[in-house]
C-alpha cells in the first residue's frame, strides 16, 4: 500500500491508497488471503523473489505490474455486475413495490429503471451484499500468484 505525506498547517497526515481502480476493502481482503501464501508455501528463496511486491509480509496490490492491477479493476467490475445482476433479479421476483397502478409500458420500464440503480448502487458500495468480493477474491488470487511469479522481462530488457 503506498503512504502519502501530506504537509498542512497542522502538521503531516498519513493516508493509505489502493492501487487505482481496485477499491480498498478489495485490495485488503486479497492482501490478507495471500499472506499465507507469502509466508508459508515459500521458502526464503521464494520470498526473496516476492521482495518487490511484498511489504510486511504481505502482497501489495498496488506494487504489483501495471498489467495485473488493470486485471484485478476489470475482474473487480466484472464482480460488481454480476452481484448488481443477482440483486435486480432478486427485486424483479419481490415486485411488492408499485411505481404505477395500472402498469403499461412506461410503469414497467420505470420499475425496470428503479430495480437496477438499486441493484448496482448496492453492488458497487462499500458493503453490497459480500458475493462480489468473494467471487473477486477467487479469481484475483490466480492473477496475483500469475504476475509475480512470471519473470520481469522488461527490468531484463532495460538493463541490457
Amino acid at each position: 500500500m503506498t503512504t502519502v505525506r501530506i504537509d498542512g498547517a497542522a502538521g503531516s497526515t498519513r493516508a493509505s491508497l489502493a492501487a487505482p481502480g481496485v477499491r480498498a476493502d478489495f485490495a485488503q481482503a486479497l492482501e490478507q488471503r495471500l499472506s499465507g501464501w507469502v509466508t508459508n508455501a515459500l521458502g526464503s528463496a521464494g520470498q526473496a523473489a516476492l521482495e518487490p511486491f511484498v511489504e510486511g509480509g504481505r502482497i501489495k496490490v498496488d506494487r504489483l505490474p501495471a498489467e495485473a492491477q488493470t486485471q484485478l479493476a476489470k475482474l473487480q467490475d466484472a464482480a460488481q455486475s454480476m452481484e448488481a445482476y443477482f440483486l435486480k433479479g432478486l427485486l424483479e421476483q419481490t415486485g411488492r413495490e408499485r411505481l404505477v397502478e395500472e402498469g403499461g409500458a412506461m410503469g414497467d420500464f420505470a420499475r425496470d429503471m428503479m430495480h437496477q440503480a438499486v441493484a448496482d448502487h448496492a453492488a458497487r458500495g462499500p458493503r453490497g451484499m459480500g458475493l462480489a468480493k468473494l467471487v473477486f477474491l477467487s479469481t484475483a488470487e490466480a492473477v496475483v500468484k500469475g504476475a509475480v511469479s512470471r519473470p520481469n522481462t522488461t527490468r531484463l530488457e532495460t538493463e541490457a
